[in-house]
């Protein structure tokens, strides 16, 4: 593996970058921290106790890695100080993984080496990168005894505890969901990371350590927790600061509120106008207007005309006395009631204009006792948009 420069810095730097100084966010910030920690403690507290064994494993794990760790930033040191002292760049290029190869460059550059100290630090170098290859084949050995699941990118715990059990344990889709809704999730994962997962066959535990990783779950969690309290207190540091501004923000801030509610309300009340309107036009083009009246009633106001040996017809309309409407959406039936007009009974019904043919276009139903009769729509398309004048005779 070749050096690579180390990543905390870039981290850092692109999570400062994300970081907004408006007061409202130092709010948000703030909270955002607080809620976590709550919930962090809250899975703490649900998180059922791993198995004896598990918990040796994983202690013996994260040991190891440590260890690991803890040398390979020993090693850098030497070849830093390597490089300051003789002013060269380090003889391999191969520093985290050094093989035979590499071993028998550094070895002859130690026989030839003439200043004693740089023979010493190399020495110490070869000497730290043996104990690492031990611990290292240490490591393997546990891994393949329990092969843990290498993270790679766009992975999450859950799918790769779920895929655990459906694909290596066996269980079905319903007992591994039940099983993981006990179970603590560490994310985001990044990749490179080892997730260690087990089943006793009750219960399933699981835990995330480097593996290949550039960086420790734990130093994550350290730097993110780290991160976010720096951010946190240099925001409110300044909202000390801006306390005016926030109030003027947050009055500025109700007053836009008060004026799109304002809008809003007017844009609903324009919409319910409209659609008020739209049904209105629907339900007008679908009515029938009416007139009912005794017949002696609409030859006297002159509606009607004709009678006693001459044909009976439609005289004079003038739409604002047709006051009562159905739609024929709605309702096809006009009922008349005889005590309504002032009659004693209902003998006979009669439609005007005289265009329309009972029967056909409709019919009239009167009742047995002779005090209601109904005038029923057979055929709507014909009397949308009408009016009809209905003269009752006794």
């Amino acid at each position: 593996m070749k050096r690579e420069s180390k990543p905390s810095s870039h981290l850092k730097n692109n999570h400062l970058k994300t970081v907004t100084v408006g007061i409202s966010l130092t709010i948000l910030f703030i909270t955002a921290f607080f809620i976590s920690c709550n919930l962090d403690k809250t899975k703490e507290e649900k998180s059922p106790a791993a198995p004896p064994y598990v918990e040796s494993v994983k202690e013996k794990l994260v040991g190891l890695e440590n260890e690991i760790q803890k040398k390979e930033n020993e090693k850098l040191k030497l070849i830093a100080r390597f490089e300051a002292k003789t002013g060269k760049k380090f003889p391999i290029e191969e520093i985290f993984n050094i093989g035979k190869k590499e071993k028998q460059v550094l070895e002859e550059y130690i026989r030839n080496e003439k200043n004693i100290s740089i023979k010493d630090l190399l020495k110490t170098l070869v000497k730290k990168d043996d104990e690492i290859r031990e611990l290292r084949e240490e490591h393997k050995t546990l891994s393949e005894q329990h092969k843990p699941h290498l993270v790679k990118k766009g992975e999450n715990h859950y799918q790769i505890a779920i895929e655990y059990l459906l694909f290596q344990r066996g269980l079905n889709k319903d007992e591994a969901k039940k099983l993981l809704d006990k179970a603590v999730f560490f994310d985001p994962l990044t990749p490179g990371f080892k997730v260690w997962s087990f089943y006793d066959g009750k219960e399933y535990s699981s835990f995330v350590t480097q593996g290949e990783a550039p960086i420790s779950p734990a130093e994550l969690e350290r730097r993110k927790k780290k991160e976010i309290e720096k951010i946190i207190e240099e925001e409110r540091l300044k909202a000390l600061e801006r306390e005016d501004e926030l109030k003027k923000a947050t009055e500025e801030f109700k007053a836009a509120q008060r004026k799109k509610q304002i809008e809003l309300e007017a844009a609903k009340e324009r919409t319910r106008q409209i659609e008020e309107q739209k049904r209105q036009m629907e339900k007008k083009l679908n009515s029938l207007y009416y007139l009912v009246d005794t017949e002696k009633n609409l030859r006297d106001s002159g509606i009607i005309a004709g009678g006693f040996l001459r044909r009976k017809k439609l005289k004079t309309m003038n739409p604002m006395d047709f006051k009562n409407s159905i739609d024929l959406r709605v309702s096809k039936t006009i009922n008349i009631n005889a005590g309504l007009l002032g009659l004693k009974k209902i003998k006979k019904v009669m439609l005007f204009p005289k265009h329309y043919t009972n029967g056909v276009d409709f019919k009239i139903d009167i009742g047995q006792d002779k005090q209601e009769a109904n005038v029923v729509i057979l055929k709507e398309e014909k009397f949308k948009k009408q009016y009809l004048v209905i003269s009752v005779r006794q």
